[in-house]
């Protein structure tokens, strides 16, 4: 069978310790990930000491503990440490009353702390915190208006002399119909004598510019923006190599070829590290799976010779291109466009630049097609204006070759690669659809050609 990207014995002299992440590692809330009770348990019979850490602000540490064990894992209370316990550790160890923006479960893990007359803040992932429950707690009032409670922040804000840093963690949770809710926060630390200090983390690279596009207009709330460039294909590989030198046989479970298409693939679409691995390791499932019909498939020969030796088991198989091309196609799906009655995909963001910059340059030229070369060109020049990481002209047509597989763009083959020719294969109409995302579009249309400087 081929090795398993597990913790062997040999690691156990090596590491001392293993960080596990919950939500989207072992489990996606009452769902178990395929294997992962079983690599929990074989990774403790190594005798390495396992702890799990999550960053979840919507239950609290004992119910998410129940879900998990309810799951079928065995996990001990003490082996968990979250961010609410963390938040607790921090407001004990600092003497603070925090006022909490929690739900009602999440807050069962600040029970014993004191919370009258507030001088700090404890923000979890809870909007229908921000309206009369907390305004009633802060002024004493019932069915206080969700205004006085803005009010009340907004003077505390502006009145203090402590300097206070806010963290919105998951920003893209708190998104509204209006948006009034983020605009809000946005405008605190444009107060006079403000001096508050507010930190957004959001996935997605255009979300200010997507669903708060009025803060553009405000030099005083416009956000700074720092974007945390997708994995290279390099990195990607390197880190894959580097996983595999601390297994044992490592080098006999992946390809080199393979590794090198699945770095391509990754970073051509969205650059995210954690699907890489994940695309390795159902690859690598895979293969298992066949040799394991294999074997079962086998004859079972009864009338063997007593002195006749076992024979030697067969080598490992190599996970190769085909298994990692199956489960690329798998994971990412085979067209960009969901037919009806099927949830719309959400594209990635260098895809929806790469479609935007097409139509820019066939609108401003009046043609159907453009060279390879030229729209490479400018895809970088609109990155560059949007402060986002673009990719090298490789794997640029390798985008290109995915959005062709599903139907989005043509692509006429040519000796020289920046002479290609690329097309358009859905109406204009659909692009709209296509790419849910009519800021984006618009705001480069609107832009227009980058400048030749």
């Amino acid at each position: 069978m081929v090795s398993s990207i597990f913790l062997k014995n040999k690691m156990a002299a090596k590491i001392s310790g293993v960080l596990i992440d919950l939500s989207g590692t072992i489990h996606v809330e009452n769902t178990v990930m395929p294997g992962a009770i079983q690599a929990l348990k074989r990774l403790r019979k190594t005798g390495v000491s396992v702890r799990f850490v999550t960053n979840t602000t919507k239950e609290s540490k004992d119910t998410l503990l129940n879900r998990l064990n309810g799951l079928g894992f065995d996990i001990k209370s003490e082996e968990v440490f979250t961010s609410l316990t963390a938040a607790r550790q921090v407001v004990k160890k600092r003497n603070l009353r925090p006022l909490l923006f929690l739900g009602s479960d999440a807050s069962k893990d600040f029970h014993g702390i004191d919370v009258n007359n507030p001088n700090a803040v404890v923000v979890g992932l809870a909007p229908d915190c921000f309206s009369y429950e907390i305004a009633v707690e802060l002024v004493g009032e019932e069915n206080c208006p969700t205004k006085v409670t803005q009010k009340f922040l907004e003077e505390e804000f502006a009145s203090s002399k402590l300097t206070r840093i806010i963290i919105l963690d998951e920003m893209d949770q708190l998104e509204s119909k209006s948006q009034e809710i983020l605009y809000t926060i946005f405008e605190w630390p444009s107060l006079p004598k403000s001096k508050l200090v507010l930190i957004g983390i959001a996935n997605a690279l255009d979300l200010t510019d997507r669903i708060l596009p009025r803060l553009q207009a405000r030099p005083k709330c416009k956000p700074e923006l720092l974007h945390f460039a997708p994995y290279t294909r390099d990195q990607i590989v390197k880190i894959i190599q580097d996983r595999l030198t601390v297994v044992e046989e490592g080098s006999s479970i992946l390809d080199t070829s393979a590794i090198q298409f699945c770095a391509r693939k990754v970073s051509a679409m969205a650059g995210d590290m954690r699907k890489a691995l994940d695309i390795c390791r159902r690859a690598v499932e895979v293969v298992e799976s066949g040799e394991r019909k294999q074997q079962i498939l086998q004859p079972v020969h009864t009338a063997e010779s007593p002195r006749k030796r076992p024979e030697t088991p067969p080598k490992p198989k190599k996970v190769g291109i085909s298994q990692i091309a199956s489960v690329v196609a798998e994971v990412y799906g085979s067209r960009l466009v969901a037919g009806p009655g099927i949830e719309q995909p959400t594209i990635p963001l260098q895809q929806k630049l790469l479609i935007c910059t097409f139509l820019l340059m066939t609108k401003d030229r009046n043609t159907k097609e453009v060279v390879l070369g030229k729209f490479h060109d400018t895809y970088c020049k609109i990155c560059t204006r949007r402060k986002v990481s673009q990719l090298g002209q490789e794997d640029f047509l390798g985008l290109c070759n995915i959005l062709e597989t599903r139907g989005l763009l043509g692509i006429k083959r040519a000796k020289d690669t920046r002479m290609m020719k690329v097309t358009l294969k859905i109406d204009e109409k659909e692009v709209d659809y296509a790419l849910q995302d009519k800021t984006l579009l618009s705001s480069i249309l609107q832009e227009g050609m980058p400048t030749t400087s």
